[in-house]
């Protein structure tokens, strides 16, 4: 009678699982725009029916979930207009073209002083009175050395954050795909200390200072600011910045401001060739300058951030080797009473989904079949590489390796990742 219970209670909840999978239609896509017809890398598309968001890969493809006989998408990127477009249960593809704002005119703090440098502090105000948030994220980096991919991390983490700084990340569990390059391990998780160490609003030793660090005497002269005009109304303000003085101390780059809240909704720090940067000496990495790009995306009138994405490179030219370096690490944030997303993860209603995360097989066939959202045709292909030549780490489960150096190094590789959220 027990069995018959154990066995009754399994098939109940396949059924169940089942049942919901099946209701539902996966509907995928690209978002372009219009003018350039390039895939739009980041885009948020929010179902109207639903309270979550899905958000496009860096080829601009997505694949969302839907549940009602027709829906409404409602899809966003910072510069575009926004689109609403209305999709029917069973249909299985879409093609969305996004118009860029007008441009009208920008005006130069050259010729207008004050023009940026007063919606910059105000919106540096309002940074600095947010509130330490707590988040779900998924975060991937992929990893090459002189186009060889060398690495592939994927995991799942608890952050907490303010609109100015990443305070604290707690992995949760995940898998890592490498392979060696000249018989050594390359890992370059540490790229993540760009974003630890910055601080929109106080300035660390060890990276650039940006706009928000200065006072309005500094802003005027070392930045030069552009803020863009566009035709017709657009709810927000859009401001280029780039340093004319020490440039290799300071970041240029981009921010969108919201007009009635002045919350940040968008920026892009650029540092070019810069030796102010965290990151130490290491095997194949000296003291050389390196040139990186941080990108942080927020919500409009919620301050919660959609995504963070770094990307820094480094080449190290010697006597005997030219190393260029290229490491890509991309956080998507998700609310953190909530589960995962789907299509990429499915749940029963009462299972907490970091249980359900650590309980799955992070083995070769998994990794082979279970491709998440954000797998870009680029990382697919580096993926292919590392399964081919290099070793599968699942964090919770064996080591497939087909490299001799990784598999003494991960023979006994395991680490116990926590299911509480």
């Amino acid at each position: 009678m027990v069995f018959m219970r154990c066995t009754f209670f399994f098939w109940f909840i396949v059924l169940e699982l089942s049942n919901n999978i099946l209701a539902q239609n996966f509907l995928t896509g690209i978002v372009q725009d219009a003018v350039t017809k390039k895939g739009i890398a980041y885009c948020n598309i929010s179902n109207k029916s639903k309270t979550f968001s899905h958000i496009t890969n860096e080829d601009g493809a997505f694949q969302l979930s839907l549940d009602k006989s027709q829906d409404v998408l409602v899809i966003n990127s910072m510069g575009y207009i926004l689109q609403e477009i209305t999709v029917q249960n069973g249909q299985s593809n879409v093609k969305i073209e996004l118009q860029p704002y007008p441009i009208k005119a920008k005006i130069s703090n050259k010729t207008n002083p004050n023009e940026g440098i007063d919606i910059l502090l105000k919106c540096r105000e309002t940074i600095l009175n947010t509130e330490t948030q707590k988040a779900k994220v998924y975060y991937i980096q992929q990893s090459e050395i002189n186009n060889q991919p060398v690495e592939l991390d994927e995991s799942f983490c608890n952050v907490d954050y303010t609109d100015a700084e990443i305070k604290s990340i707690s992995y949760k569990n995940g898998r890592l795909a490498c392979a060696s390059y000249k018989n050594n391990l390359i890992s370059n998780r540490r790229f993540l200390l760009l974003l630890m160490n910055l601080n929109l609003t106080t300035n660390v030793e060890s990276m650039p200072r940006c706009p928000f660090h200065l006072k309005k005497s500094e802003l005027e002269k070392i930045y030069e600011l552009e803020l863009v005009n566009y035709n017709g109304s657009v709810p927000f303000y859009h401001i280029r910045f780039k340093a004319i003085k020490d440039s290799k101390f300071y970041f240029s780059g981009e921010v969108y401001i919201n007009k009635k809240t002045y919350l940040l909704e968008h920026i892009e720090l650029i540092a070019e060739e810069t030796r102010k940067h965290p990151l130490k000496p290491g095997i194949y990495e000296p003291t050389k300058p390196l040139s990186f790009k941080i990108v942080k995306n927020y919500s409009a009138y919620t301050s919660q951030l959609n995504y963070v994405s770094v990307h820094a490179e480094k080449r190290n030219v010697t006597d005997s080797s030219d190393l260029a370096f290229n490491s890509k690490a991309l956080f998507y944030f998700y609310e953190y009473d909530a589960n995962f997303i789907e299509p990429d993860f499915y749940f029963l209603e009462h299972k907490n989904d970091y249980h359900y995360i650590l309980s799955q097989s992070f083995n070769g066939a998994f990794w082979k079949t279970h491709s998440r959202l954000p797998y870009s045709l680029h990382i697919t292909k580096n993926f292919n590489y590392l399964h081919q030549h290099g070793a599968l780490v699942g964090f919770s489960d064996s080591l497939y390796a087909k490299d001799k150096i990784l598999k003494n190094i991960f023979s006994n590789f395991f680490i116990p990742w926590d299911s509480i959220k």
